[in-house]
């Protein structure tokens, strides 16, 4: 029902966007966690767009410290790679790094490699917003307009409210919900990701009542989606997961097992 096929290339597609955007503007910034409230980035007219991810071939490229370090998981691996030999488009456009705190052991590899500016949120969720706000001001070179983060908002709002809808009364796929959830992010502009969810409600069949799916809690899920997939049931959600704790620590999937709950929902 959903094309997978053009979801994936929403990443690559976003290697072009970000360099655009850094030619013309200089206005990305890269973001590494859940539940950030983004809108506060579209405020300061800063294009956000998530960090991590897992490409093997990378691994050639490896320094002997980031090979020969393992504490590291893939994700990070991979990522600090990227940023070492400066190959990936997204990392090279970014003119700073916000970081959930939900793993040390990523932002501290991390921001010991890049001279761009890395900042990780405070602890208490509810602090984030007032935090970003004045950070963000540092990164970005216009005033913060408002109504503009109010109209982000309302966007993300619909498109989260619709994923939602789409996981409760339908039947696709984990790996179609998955790339719904993480990958859509990579349409950076959200009037065009907006449009996608409207063209999408118009082509699914919506059920009356909501389907009981299964929930798998996972850290950095955009790290290793396809093995993470092939462990769970093919109608399953995954969410990011518990941000308690220390993923590279104690709550990493390469060392951890997979957190699942099942949804109180009824079933169609």
């Amino acid at each position: 029902m959903i094309d997978t096929e053009f979801l994936l290339e929403c990443r690559r597609n976003a290697y072009i966007s970000c360099t655009m955007q850094f030619i013309e503007k200089n206005n990305v910034v890269g973001y590494f966690g859940e539940h950030i409230p983004l809108e506060i980035f579209y405020g300061y007219n800063l294009f956000p767009v998530p960090l991590e991810d897992v490409d093997a071939d990378v691994f050639a490229f490896s320094s002997d410290d980031i090979k020969n370090d393992k504490t590291l998981c893939d994700c990070i691996r991979s990522t600090l790679t990227y940023l070492e030999t400066d190959k990936c488009p997204i990392l090279h456009s970014c003119k700073a790094f916000v970081f959930a705190p939900v793993c040390k052991k990523f932002f501290s590899a991390f921001s010991n490699l890049t001279k761009k500016d890395c900042v990780v949120l405070p602890n208490e969720y509810s602090e984030w917003e007032a935090y970003l706000k004045k950070l963000l001001a540092s990164f970005s070179d216009t005033a913060y307009d408002s109504a503009s983060a109010y109209n982000a908002k309302k966007k993300l709002d619909y498109i989260s409210s619709t994923i939602s809808k789409i996981e409760r009364k339908t039947k696709i796929t984990t790996e179609e919900l998955f790339l719904l959830q993480y990958y859509t992010p990579y349409i950076l502009e959200l009037d065009e990701r907006v449009q996608y969810f409207k063209d999408l409600e118009q082509q699914l069949v919506f059920s009356d009542y909501d389907f009981k799916r299964p929930h798998f809690s996972l850290p950095c899920p955009r790290g290793y989606f396809r093995d993470a997939v092939s462990y769970m049931p093919s109608q399953a959600k995954v969410s990011w997961g518990d941000s308690s704790g220390d993923f590279a620590d104690s709550h990493c999937f390469i060392s951890a097992p997979i957190n699942v709950h099942y949804s109180s929902s009824n079933k169609i």
